[in-house]
């Protein structure tokens, strides 16, 4: 165990604000808490990523290092027995018995970015029936060097990954190359060991693009057989949209679906992209996103035609008005959770006035996409006090937590329970 790791790790300071029924757990631990995870038993999972490796730790139902868990609750971990380099974790799941840890592992050696999984039990210890005692780093076909000095996936900090029935794994993954800096936005379909499924396109790859425009991946959503992969458009002159396209399960675009394979939103002048996508209860597809600096939501019916009873069949996009005087513009809205209908959606932002500093935002949409006036004392969405961002957000009965970090001469990891109505 890191030195550094385990003696910050333990400094944890809890604040009760019984005013807005929020709890701050922070750890004073250099790291970004990228994923959340609730397991059956009311305890939370938490991804974080440090300086070149990850963490895995596992809070009790009150925010507390759960010490039945490895000892101290925590253990830190990394690929470098299969790629010299470092890792960015992404996303956590469960699998059956074993937790599932999605990430993208950055080698030294060649400079290359490849999507890397490990599997661990809920006890925090190497599942051995997957891959290399239990880490798979993937090859890409075709992989080259790069010219670069750093991790570029977009996996980083959130990915949407999915984890099918038959334990197949679903990727939309950045691979960048020296030829091509922006990247190639590649759908990848694995098998439930971790090695590319040749059923997918011969490949286990098929490289998404729209219109000859590359694509900044975001995430994956099964749809019945179909494949959803959203996120936006490499932006050029200043333009990007944001995208859906639709795949069938062999890797063939689904040209049914909008007529032609792709939904696109956004306007001349201004960068789009959507965050995150779920199909509501009524089989609608909804996501959300951010146009430059506004809060964009679009609602699509199941074939990808407009929905005619949202915004008057188009896209919304607003600015959040102002809060206590002070104006906000969205950055990155990375996690969407829906609740009785409405929808609960965490990232970051900065103020408009001031010195530009980047703070998590935590909002609530209405099914119409306008702010819900109940949520965050009327304001419909609520802004941290601190330097922060958050990455993702879990729901529960009568709560809501938020995983990120917050900055003052160091990243530290940071967890957040809000009262369900913010």
């Amino acid at each position: 165990m890191n030195l550094a790791l385990s003696k910050t790790i333990a400094k944890l300071r809890r604040n009760h604000l019984a005013g807005n029924a929020q709890i701050n757990q922070l750890e004073d631990l250099d790291g970004e808490v990228v994923a959340l995870l609730a397991l059956p038993d009311g305890k939370l999972m938490l991804g974080i990523n440090l300086d070149g490796s990850f963490c895995i730790a596992r809070l009790t139902a009150d925010l507390q290092l759960d010490t039945s868990f490895q000892e101290v609750g925590y253990f830190e971990d990394d690929f470098n027995d299969h790629a010299f380099g470092f890792a960015a974790v992404t996303h956590l799941a469960l699998r059956g018995e074993t937790l599932l840890v999605t990430a993208a592992q950055f080698d030294f050696f060649d400079w290359i970015d490849r999507p890397a999984l490990a599997s661990y039990t809920l006890e925090g210890e190497p599942d051995l029936s997957f891959g290399d005692h239990g880490k798979v780093v993937v090859e890409l076909p075709d992989s080259t060097g790069k010219n670069r000095k750093r991790l570029r996936s977009s996996l980083t900090p959130v990915g949407s990954p999915q984890t099918l029935d038959d334990g197949k794994i679903l990727l939309f993954f950045l691979e960048v190359r020296d030829t091509n800096p922006d990247g190639s936005a590649l759908l990848i379909r694995l098998n439930a060991n971790g090695s590319l499924d040749d059923s997918l396109n011969g490949s286990g790859v098929v490289h998404v693009t729209f219109n000859e425009r590359g694509i900044n991946p975001k995430g994956v959503l099964t749809q019945g057989q179909k494949l959803l992969v959203f996120g936006g458009t490499q932006p050029v002159d200043s333009t990007g949209y944001a995208l859906i396209a639709r795949y069938d399960a062999s890797g063939h675009l689904d040209t049914s679906f909008n007529d032609s394979g792709f939904v696109a939103v956004g306007i001349e002048g201004q960068v789009a992209r959507f965050n995150s996508l779920l199909i509501d209860e009524d089989d609608t597809l909804v996501a959300v996103g951010n146009q430059g600096a506004q809060v964009l939501m679009a609602k699509r019916l199941p074939e990808g035609a407009t929905d005619p009873d949202f915004n008057g069949g188009t896209a919304l996009a607003f600015a959040l008005p102002e809060l206590d005087g002070e104006g906000f513009d969205v950055d990155q809205l990375y996690a969407m959770r829906a609740h009785n209908r409405s929808l609960v959606v965490a990232g970051t932002g900065s103020l408009r006035s001031g010195p530009f500093q980047r703070k998590g935002v935590l909002l609530r949409l209405l099914p119409n996409g306008q702010l819900d006036g109940t949520f965050a004392g009327g304001h419909g969405y609520r802004i941290a006090d601190i330097r922060s961002e958050y990455y993702d957000l879990l729901i529960e009965p009568q709560a809501i937590v938020t995983a990120g970090y917050y900055v003052d001469d160091a990243y530290h990891a940071w967890v957040q329970r809000f009262g369900i109505d913010g």
